[in-house]
């Protein structure tokens, strides 16, 4: 571990580290409670320079409350690792990272010099993608294939569209929050899924994307599960759920200002009604008539219409 040295800009005299049998820690973000942290980063880090020959991390490496980082490249002999994490950084590129090969899992966040995502190594592998408040990232450009891709989170970055994504298929947890997206095209190959939440995001129109979505089934180690469409303002329908059958978890659809029908959930043949539902401040939808749908909406209010309830 290598936190809290507030006068340290380099990390030359590290020349000879080739390979570090667990974990890399530079900077430490530690949580505490909900909302609570805990920063121990390197104010004065500019570089690793000092890791030039370091090939090899057993477990992951993160590098994390280096503010004033602005350069990874001294990473490019690393060829393998677990997972990368790089958050609260200045870097601008992801250069020094194209070596690596068999990621697991790579997280950027709160980065906001990076654009695109050129310099990340091969995503074969890959089954965790974060990126989460990196405010200049308007493109997933450098982003390969994700055959191997169970969760996906984008929060926060200004983002267009997913491509280069195509016919990716997620397979747990699916979130995609307050970007510039205007629908979910290149999701299409996922077909099962734990968690759904799309949220925040002012330009999408429709879930187009989603198309060949069959169930959201809760998993048995997940926190999150069941399905959340909330603060989407241009959001006109759900019709691209039309495949969904099967739901196990709570369903929350708040606050789609443009929202005005519920079609696109009346193909839900399989729903466990012991979870909730909640249709609220919706401020275009019509529940009159109301739609048939396979499920008691629990909460109803602030639509338009509001849909039955018991």
């Amino acid at each position: 571990r290598i936190v809290g040295n507030d006068n340290l800009t380099t990390l030359e005299g590290l020349n000879s580290l080739e390979q570090v049998g667990g974990s890399l820690r530079i900077g430490e973000v530690v949580f505490l409670d909900w909302g609570l942290f805990d920063y121990a980063g390197n104010e004065s880090l500019t570089s690793l320079e000092g890791l030039n020959n370091l090939s090899s991390v057993g477990g992951d490496l993160r590098i994390e409350d280096n503010g004033a980082l602005t350069s990874i490249q001294a990473l490019s002999n690393l060829t393998s690792v677990q997972g990368v994490t790089i958050n609260d950084s200045a870097i601008s590129t992801l250069e020094g990272l194209g070596n690596v090969t068999a990621l697991q899992a790579f997280w950027l966040g709160d980065s906001p010099n990076v654009t695109n995502l050129e310099g990340l190594p091969n995503t074969s592998a890959l089954t965790m993608l974060t990126l989460n408040n990196n405010d200049a990232l308007t493109s997933l450009r450098g982003l390969g294939d994700l055959p191997a891709l169970t969760d996906l989170f984008l929060s926060g970055n200004p983002l267009s569209s997913l491509a280069p994504l195509n016919n990716v298929a997620v397979s747990n947890s699916l979130w995609i929050a307050s970007s510039g997206i205007t629908s979910l095209e290149g999701l299409e190959g996922t077909t099962s899924l734990t968690y759904l939440r799309v949220e925040g995001n002012s330009r999408l129109t429709s879930l187009q994307g989603l198309d060949n979505l069959i169930s959201v089934n809760r998993g048995a180690a997940n926190f999150y599960n069941g399905i959340e469409i909330s603060a989407n303002d241009a959001l006109t329908s759900l019709v691209a759920l039309d495949s969904l059958e099967q739901v196990d978890g709570p369903i929350f659809l708040r606050g789609n200002q443009s929202l005005t029908s519920l079609v696109g959930l009346d193909n839900i043949t399989n729903y466990q009604n012991t979870n909730r539902v909640e249709v609220i401040d919706n401020t275009s939808l019509d529940c009159t008539p109301p739609p048939v749908l396979p499920f008691v909406v629990d909460l109803s209010t602030g639509n338009l219409v509001n849909c039955p309830t018991p």
